[in-house]
């Protein structure tokens, strides 16, 4: 028989003359199917040299017909020389079946050094009496399939990882999509308006930074948001966007993108992207650019719910320990910072005093100038008070007019004297009526914890030393 090879301009490539006649005249019966598989399909002789080709095996490996046929079938694995692997010399009889073998994956190396994984089915051609069988091998390039699988597992821990806090998560999926797609620049921003800011980003030179602000109509994410899903293109120096701003400000030349939204409202845009031109992107690409969008932006919306529990605690915290009129801690506060002060000093032995302060004739107040009146001047009580005091002091609404100051590391004396500013400042610090300003005085007790005493005890002496200050003629501290 005469050697037989097509280059591979439509037909299948036999070597005619390592093939047995009768196989010959089954596989040109048999050419026309070849021919049209999308699926490589290779034929190779007993010493597992190639013999056929149909052009999609041709085309996945790189290959011209006059250069593959020949060689061995183990050039074209990934890890193996262009030459005979040991123990391929000769097929197995026993092993001859005409089904194909289940699929397996193998790494295959393309003529141009492109490596992808190759779903393979392999069969015998011929029976026990062909002097020549032949090996035939179907290989689907399923390279993508397989990375996004990958990629889809670990989107999966990322998304499920109880160690990671939520900034870590967002750039590992950046990550995730820098490597799937083999670019180097990946970003989540946030639009608002016509202003693009980067969430979060990765770029081989940090030449982007978290924070930076765009003009969205000079970047490629306003066509995304145009589109209303993912887009991709992989050369857009041949793309009608090469005339957009976007390719002037940025010059990017393979862009994949998808909008992010946050409980059915648009937060911002995902997008992986490089300087070079890249191969075309496959569909499944589009998709799992989709994919990752909407796991940020089930991220996004799990921060803000948490942020917003955050937020309800804080105020309800708040509301729990604070006086609704004047801001100050309430009783219920108060009450948690004197038993903490007291377990402090009969731990290490440090000081702590206690002020109790009352208004003078507040009720006369009330009844003169009525109790809106009254409640500025309790405004304007702690206001004052906290300015005269110290940052590591405290002072609430004891109840009424009454307040108390809880003073840390502070003896009697400390005590007297931070007393004394506090009703200074008051006596200096009228109160604006609709008539004219009012003078203000307080009278207040000072104790000083003993060591022992229960926090009743020694607030009950705070009231004692008060009443003494009010008994004496107002407007002055007592000692308890």
């Amino acid at each position: 028989m005469s050697d037989k090879r097509h280059d591979g301009s439509g037909s299948v490539a036999f070597a005619a003359d390592r093939i047995d006649g009768r196989l010959l005249d089954s596989l040109l019966l048999l050419e026309g199917v070849f021919r049209d598989m999308l699926d490589a399909v290779l034929l190779a002789d007993a010493r597992q040299r190639i013999v056929g080709a149909n052009p999609a095996a041709l085309a996945l490996f790189e290959y011209d017909a006059d250069t593959l046929i020949g060689q061995p079938l183990a050039m074209l694995d990934a890890d193996t020389p262009a030459r005979d692997r040991p123990g391929h010399d000769r097929i197995d009889a026993a092993n001859r079946v005409t089904p194909p073998h289940q699929p397996h994956i193998r790494a295959y190396r393309s003529a141009r050094g492109r490596l992808f994984d190759g779903e393979t089915r392999r069969g015998i051609l011929g029976d026990d009496t062909a002097d020549q069988p032949l090996t035939l091998m179907i290989v689907r390039d399923v390279s993508e399939r397989i990375a996004i699988d990958r990629a889809t597992a670990r989107l999966h821990d990322v998304a499920s990882s109880q160690h990671m806090g939520f900034d870590e998560r967002v750039h590992e999926m950046l990550r995730i999509g820098c490597d799937l797609f083999e670019l180097p620049i990946g970003v989540l921003s946030h639009i608002k308006g016509e202003t693009y800011e980067i969430v979060d980003v990765i770029h081989p030179d940090d030449g982007l930074a978290a924070g930076s602000l765009f003009d969205l109509r000079d970047t490629y994410c306003a066509s995304t948001l145009a589109a209303g899903g993912p887009i991709a293109y992989h050369d857009v120096s041949r793309h009608e966007i090469r005339h957009q701003s976007c390719y002037a400000t940025f010059g990017l030349e393979s862009y994949i993108g998808s909008p992010v939204w946050v409980d059915a409202e648009l937060y911002g845009t995902l997008c992986f992207s490089s300087t070079t031109p890249r191969r075309p992107f496959p569909a499944q690409h589009l998709q799992f650019a989709g994919l990752i969008a909407q796991w940020l932006g089930h991220e996004l919306a799990r921060r803000a719910d948490y942020l917003a529990l955050c937020e309800t605690r804080d105020r309800l915290r708040v509301a729990a320990t604070t006086d609704d009129l004047t801001g100050l801690a309430n009783r219920r506060r108060l009450g948690q910072l004197l038993d903490e002060e007291r377990g402090r000093t009969r731990r290490y032995g440090a000081p702590f005093s206690v002020l109790l302060i009352d208004f003078d004739h507040f009720k006369a107040i009330n009844d003169r100038h009525g109790h809106g009146v009254g409640d500025e001047a309790l405004q304007l009580f702690a206001r004052v008070a906290t300015e005269a005091l110290r940052t590591t002091d405290t002072v609430g609404r004891w109840g009424g007019e009454e307040f108390l100051v809880v003073l840390p590391n502070t003896d009697a004396d400390g005590a007297r004297r931070l007393a004394e500013r506090v009703a200074d400042r008051i006596r200096s610090t009228p109160l604006p009526t609709a008539d004219a300003e009012l003078a203000l005085t307080v009278s207040i007790g000072i104790v000083a914890f003993d060591g022992a005493e229960k926090i009743d005890a020694l607030v009950s002496r705070a009231d004692r030393a008060l009443y003494q200050a009010k008994a004496s003629g107002r407007d002055r501290v007592a000692m308890g």
